[in-house]
């Protein structure tokens, strides 16, 4: 049962989440050919759904700036964290988003995040690195120097998918706890 402290708590949390802070905020998304463009469509809503959460006055170039970066054979930058500034403009975008399919290479998009979406060039000295990553399963080639790339470089992955996805989070714990292996 949960007491009324802590739903004080989560409120004044709640509250200082929709407050203007900067952070970069980008979604991976998986468009392998087993996500299907249906399950594609459903990844689109649920991201125009965590872009909505976030007020207006909160996105933008000195605020929370999101992006897309889709997946398969190939990672694409569709959204780029400086391409717009408003959160009706991030939404029409996630909108337009298009799907391709191919196969899961996971690494090269680890990479490319690192590299590409992460570059210099964009981010921001105090602006927290978030990548919300979203697959429905296995990485079809090998991510371990990919993810340790990731955490060197001082982005937080948060992984969401149909499965566990245990590659990734098996990954990173080795990474983030290598003496507890």
């Amino acid at each position: 049962m949960l007491d009324n402290d802590w739903s004080a708590d989560t409120a004044s949390f709640c509250s200082v989440c929709r407050t203007t802070v900067q952070a970069d905020i980008v979604f991976l998304v998986d468009e392998s050919w087993s996500v299907g463009l249906s399950s594609f469509s459903r990844v689109k809503d649920f991201i125009s759904a965590v872009v909505s959460y976030f007020p207006d006055h909160v996105v933008g170039s000195e605020g929370v700036r999101f992006g897309v970066t889709v997946f398969g054979d190939i990672p694409r930058m569709q959204i780029a964290l400086t391409d717009y500034s408003s959160r009706e403009d991030v939404l029409k975008a996630v909108k337009e988003l298009t799907y391709e399919g191919g196969s899961r290479k996971m690494a090269v998009a680890l990479k490319y995040l690192v590299d590409n979406v992460f570059s210099a060039a964009i981010v921001r000295d105090h602006a927290p690195k978030i990548t919300v990553l979203i697959t429905n399963g296995r990485s079809d080639d090998q991510i371990g120097s990919a993810a340790q790339k990731v955490v060197d470089n001082g982005i937080s992955l948060f992984a969401i998918g149909e499965s566990l996805l245990a590659e990734v989070i098996q990954q990173q714990y080795r990474v983030l706890n290598p003496n507890k292996i």
